[in-house]
């Protein structure tokens, strides 16, 4: 309190002027997709092309809209997305198109203007979703179910510095305006256990890595540990169990984090399914402030822990328009990225796009997908002090599970082959190229345990 009135302390009062022009917005943020390059360039096609039948713009952009909504729908029934391009397949487009934006029965031409030429618009939107979209194939990979752990035995170090005491029956409470104080008497609550190690094993076992079956020999023997520590220092056990309640979740935390040091999981196998299709990539949901810039991805923002906060836009080769990323680090390698003259193009993807678990039930999503002119990788920047890191790690083993079996599928496909890269931050530096970066930091693909191609289906 003394401090948040000194004028030379850095504890400061600060007035927040909530509403227009204040430091809140009233309004609050609003969800919105990034827009593709493929739809950006189209509807400003249909501003300033002629040659489509003699069509309003407005009825052109109706069109090009089906045909990329009919064109992803068919991405699961071709091989890849060259397909697009044959006579076939653009008959078949057509067709689905003219029948979603078929005019009302009876609506007279003189109303609505000419008809839009259909099959040129498709053809167009056919050239520049090619030109546009990293294939990625649909490959799915899923944890065996046959995963088990358990926890090595041992016994708890630096009890010695558990010293904690009973909290006090009364809070005193001062007002920051009129320095006005009070107490409040409060009594903590928990649930009675019969046994003092109860209360630690309780916090145990709420934890997902704790089974209570599995390891009760373990809990009880590391809580016996901990109540012999607070008996050392403490009067009686009532206090003992005062403690236990005031503070059991740090207690817990503190066996937790050593439990965790003796953790041994059986080696992750992967089921993998290969289907036949592409997918092209989908641009992330991002929170727009009202009146928010988009900026510079260029141009590191200050402090850098707010990268996350902002959108950035001014790409050359990004698959969106706009991107968020989720540390300096991400943009920092976005501009080595665009300025690739290899890269053909690039994009951080939106969620639960690629179906690889690497535990069950928690999914991985890759930091960036990079097309360049001979191969696409899969890119993850993280923190060098987090490259060893278990969730890392196994995230990385099952993209290179993902990876073996996309470069199988580019082999009878005809597509081009994949890698995966882990790259620390502090390798990202202005002198650093992506072919650089690659050859430094490459994981090498695994092969999961067992595989299911799908075939394709008829057109």
């Amino acid at each position: 309190i003394k401090a948040a009135k000194d004028p030379n302390s850095v504890v400061q009062m600060k007035q927040v002027i909530i509403g227009p022009g204040g430091d809140v917005p009233m309004a609050g943020a609003t969800l919105v997709a990034a827009t593709s390059t493929v739809s950006a360039k189209l509807f400003q096609l249909s501003e300033t092309q002629d040659d489509f039948g003699g069509a309003a713009p407005t009825e052109v952009k109706t069109v090009m809209t089906a045909a990329l909504d009919v064109i992803q729908r068919m991405g699961r029934k071709l091989n890849g997305v060259a397909d697009l391009s044959t006579a076939a397949v653009q008959s078949q487009i057509v067709a689905q198109v003219q029948a979603m934006t078929k005019p009302v029965q009876g609506t007279l031409v003189a109303v609505i203007g000419p008809a839009p030429d259909v099959a040129k618009i498709v053809a167009m939107v056919v050239e520049q979703v090619t030109a546009g979209t990293i294939e990625v194939p649909e490959i799915v990979v899923l944890p065996d179910s046959a995963v088990s752990f358990t926890f090595r035995n041992f016994d708890l170090k630096n009890l010695d510095r558990i010293g904690l005491r009973p909290l006090a029956d009364e809070i005193l409470v001062q007002e920051l305006r009129t320095e006005k104080k009070a107490f409040i008497a409060v009594r903590m609550s928990g649930i009675k256990q019969d046994r003092l190690e109860d209360y630690v094993v309780a916090d145990l076992i709420g934890r997902d890595a704790v089974d209570y079956d599995e390891h009760a020999d373990l809990l009880y023997k590391l809580a016996g540990q901990i109540v012999a520590r607070l008996r050392a220092y403490l009067v009686d056990d009532d206090e003992v169990e005062r403690v236990l309640l005031d503070h059991v979740n740090r207690i817990g935390d503190f066996v937790f984090q050593q439990m965790m040091e003796h953790y041994v999981e059986t080696e992750t196998t992967y089921r993998v399914k290969v289907q036949s299709g592409f997918f092209g990539l989908k641009g992330p949901n991002y929170n727009a402030q009202p009146g928010a810039p988009k900026l510079s991805f260029r141009a590191a923002v200050t402090p850098k822990s707010d990268t996350r906060k902002h959108i950035f836009a001014g790409f050359t080769r990004c698959c969106f328009m706009e991107q968020v990323f989720h540390s300096d680090d991400e943009r920092r390698f976005a501009v080595i990225v665009d300025e690739d003259a290899l890269v053909v193009r690039w994009a951080k993807p939106g969620r639960k796009q690629f179906m690889i678990e690497y535990r069950r039930g928690e999914q991985y999503e890759p930091d960036f997908v990079v097309e360049t002119t001979k191969e696409k990788l899969i890119c993850e920047v993280k923190a060098r002090n987090e490259m060893d890191d278990d969730t890392v790690v196994a995230k990385a083993k099952a993209a290179r599970t993902w990876v073996a079996y996309a470069n199988g599928h580019a082999a009878t496909s005809g597509g081009k082959k994949w890698r995966y890269l882990l790259i620390p931050h502090d390798a990202i530096m202005g002198s650093s190229t992506l072919a650089g970066l690659a050859a430094s930091y490459e994981q090498s693909p695994l092969l999961g345990e067992a595989v299911a191609t799908a075939s394709v289906p008829a057109a």
